[in-house]
């Protein structure tokens, strides 16, 4: 009986697993370059290594509010920029949302 009620599998995330495995670089190369290029650079990076540019922003979201606190505020600009950019507004390529 205590088969059929066992959890149901877990379903890996590969933007949580990703930003597990590099949030510290990213901040790091936050940290060398603090500006918008340097956030699309690392969008960039993160995009050749397969995601998506929405995950990349999403890894260096979750990477900001884990480990650098401190780039919170550019991360904004950034955001608020980029979707002042698009004609429909929505978010542009690697910034998703803010962080709260």
């Amino acid at each position: 009986m205590a088969a059929l009620v066992s959890p149901a599998p877990a379903h890996a995330d590969p933007v949580i697993d990703y930003t597990g495995k590099t949030a510290q670089t990213v901040c790091a190369l936050l940290d060398s370059t603090p500006t918008f290029g340097g956030i699309a650079v690392v969008g960039q990076l993160i995009h050749n290594d397969g995601l998506s540019y929405e995950s990349a922003g999403r890894v260096i979201k979750l990477s900001i509010e884990a480990y650098c606190p401190r780039h919170v505020a550019l991360w904004n600009r950034f955001v608020e920029s980029a979707n002042s950019q698009t004609p429909d507004h929505t978010p542009a390529v690697v910034a998703p949302t803010r962080v709260a």
